[in-house]
Formats: C-alpha cells, structure tokens, sequence
C-alpha cells in the first residue's frame, strides 16, 4: 500500500523507534516491506533521486526499526533492526535531503564507510561493510530510526 510520508513536526519523527520482534511479528514485517516498495516507487515515478532514496518505518508513520533504500541502478534493500557496529574515521561532509522536510537541503557530516548488522528480508543476521554515498544513506536513515532528524546535524549558521 502507498502511504502518506509523515512532515517534519509529527511528533513519531522524534521519538527512537521499537526493535520488531521477528518470532512474533513476521507478518507485520513483511506488511511493512511492502508498504516500504510501494511508497518508494511511487516516489520514484514522481522525484528522481540521483544519488538515492531511503525511507524507513516511521516516516509512513509506524514506529518500528526498519528502513529500505534504493540506489541508482539496484533494486531495493531492506534492514530490520538494524544496529551500526562500526564507523570509519575518514568523514566527509555532504548535502543531504529528507522526504519529510523535502524542500531544506544541509550540509552534514559523516563517516565514509560503516558496519551495519542487521536483519535481511529472510529474517537472516547480516554484517555487512557500506561506503560512500550508500553508507551516508544508511546512516540518515538510522538516525530516523533513532528520533534523530538529519537537520540537527547540520552546523548552524
């Protein structure tokens, strides 16, 4: 189902998402990754988005640890519960943009390269390394899981 992508101000942003528990809530999950797909390819027909798009639990509006991302020329991933366990030293700092506070753009720092653990679409443990622009993408999107909005990382000027 497509849903509404929840505005910077509704309060489910603010707050850190709940751990799916993966016994009891599988049919939930896959609920959700389904929602996920067609809310990023309806975007999709409606934005381009060069360097990616993410969208996770919350900005539909459900509060529960999972995000999708979808880049250029790949098909969409998905990562429950997901926990970085690892950042790299080198930073950078890049123009980052939100679906739900679509018409801001800031400059934010991050770490090159992460380690991600997580659960795959299976229910599968995964750990896997990411770089450059899909690290960053991870990385915005984690912090929705965790209440924190992209715009406060931003320096203030």
């Amino acid at each position: 189902m497509i849903r509404k992508i929840i505005q910077k101000g509704n309060l489910i942003l603010e707050e850190k998402a709940k751990a799916l528990d993966l016994v009891k809530q599988q049919e939930e999950c896959l609920s959700l990754i389904e929602d996920l797909t067609d809310t990023i390819n309806h975007t999709l027909t409606t934005h381009p988005f060069s360097k990616g798009i993410g969208l996770n639990a919350p900005q539909i509006g459900i509060s529960k640890q999972i995000f999708a991302i979808k880049m250029p020329g790949e098909k969409i991933s998905f990562f429950v519960n997901p926990k970085i366990i690892w950042y790299s030293k080198k930073i950078d700092c890049k123009y980052e943009g939100c679906l739900s506070f679509f018409k801001f753009r800031g400059k934010v720092k991050r770490s090159t390269g992460i380690k991600l653990e997580y659960f795959d679409i299976n229910f599968n443990i995964q750990r896997k390394k990411f770089k450059d622009g899909t690290a960053r993408l991870i990385q915005h999107e984690y912090d929705h899981l965790q209440g924190i909005f992209y715009i406060s990382r931003t320096p203030k000027g």
